[in-house]
């Protein structure tokens, strides 16, 4: 066999692997010898999905990265939430903030103790030409805090235009519902709180913005579907101790009911505001949103915007798993509410940011048979462009 054919085998067999997402196969091969290392890798790093298992392994071997003029800047840090002060917020219907976070910290503290290779020049260069191979990334779920502000201390600086991106030739960012929905836990847990203005955005969500360019084609966020076990898990973790409602006389009937309250306005509000910034950070590139139901939408500004509204279901064919609004109720009022607010936001500088969108594109956006969405919504935004703006069933 000539030996200028084995590459190209190789390579073959490579596609192959990933069609079947063999991933860990494949990073074994490239592992045999530098030659099959140089040939894989850029096929390994095309697409990279980020989890919270694997996030601090895909970005493992950078260094602190150096801004082009060599200044750095304070990264500015909430102030600790106290266990004390933990134990007082729990009766807030928002604010119960499990310990989970303290207990991912401990985890990879152990972690990092056992690990006694230390990123170097050599393994920060192999990395950002390795990133540079990244065209599709997912972020399928949300890493830990103490991951988020690892990673987030890559970049001592949080000015953008100071830095050179260490991705800078992705195509398309996907964000799955799982990641939407747990950023939306995360922000409800720790902004909606007595004392909002102490309580940072996550670092995970500064780091890929510090981290990315704009991505070429498209950023696309699905919105999570709710079910009654995400209710019964979003109420029974902001539930507070019972030796605090019983010292404060709170019936275990007036806890729900107020939890309650708190989920829908959860499920109205706090999917859209957990993932800003992602619509509003890069103006040149297509947002696609998946997935809508009564969702609030979120501020844009970019080049042209998607929006793809689930299917509502018949309401003689409910779905058990999902709640009755969720399953069947979305009023066409709310719908035209959805889309005029997207369109012509209250605040003068949104409305700007609107006014460049080239094209909006709803799908499924029809909550009957007929055509009512379309015709309120520009009965609503008189002179509304229909250039601009189309309908899609």
């Amino acid at each position: 066999m000539p030996p200028e054919i084995i590459p190209e085998i190789y390579v073959h067999l490579s596609h192959i692997l990933q069609h079947e997402n063999s991933l860990s196969t494949l990073a074994s091969l490239a592992a045999t010898s530098r030659e099959m290392y140089d040939l894989l890798n850029p096929i390994l790093y095309k697409h990279v999905t980020l989890t919270e298992h694997n996030a601090n392994g895909v970005f493992w071997g950078l260094l602190p990265h150096v801004p082009d003029n060599g200044q750095t800047e304070n990264v500015g840090q909430g102030k600790t939430i106290s266990s004390e002060v933990r134990r007082e917020w729990s009766l807030w219907p928002d604010v119960a903030i499990p310990d989970e976070d303290e207990v991912a910290s401990t985890h990879s503290k152990k972690m990092g103790d056992d690990n006694h290779i230390y990123p170097n020049a050599s393994t920060n260069r192999r990395k950002l030409l390795s990133l540079q191979h990244i065209a599709h990334l997912t972020l399928s779920s949300l890493p830990s805090l103490p991951n988020s502000t690892h990673l987030h201390n890559l970049f001592p600086t949080t000015v953008p235009g100071k830095l050179n991106k260490i991705i800078p030739n992705i195509s398309v960012l996907h964000v799955t519902s799982t990641f939407t929905y747990e950023l939306s836990e995360w922000f409800n847990k720790h902004t909606t709180t007595p004392r909002r203005e102490n309580i940072i955005r996550l670092p995970f969500l500064n780091f890929i913005l510090l981290c990315l360019l704009n991505p070429q084609e498209q950023i696309i966020i699905d919105y999570p579907t709710y079910t009654t076990a995400m209710k019964e898990r979003f109420i029974q973790t902001r539930y507070g101790e019972e030796s605090v409602l019983r010292r404060l006389e709170i019936s275990h009937e007036n806890r729900r009911r107020k939890l309650e309250l708190e989920w829908e306005r959860f499920k109205k509000h706090n999917a859209s505001l957990g993932i800003i910034p992602l619509p509003w950070y890069w103006r040149s590139t297509n947002m696609v949103l998946r997935n809508v139901r009564g969702s609030s939408l979120p501020s844009v500004r970019c080049r042209g915007v998607e929006v793809f509204f689930a299917r509502v279901q018949p309401e003689d064919d409910p779905d058990d798993e999902l709640e009755d609004e969720e399953a069947n109720v979305v009023t066409l009022e709310r719908r035209i509410e959805q889309i005029v607010d997207l369109l012509q936001p209250k605040s003068q500088q949104l409305q700007a940011a609107a006014r460049q969108v080239k094209s909006w594109r709803f799908i499924y956006a029809e909550v009957g048979d007929g055509r009512e969405v379309e015709q309120g919504v520009r009965d609503r935004l008189d002179g509304i462009d229909s250039g601009r703006v189309s309908f899609h069933s």
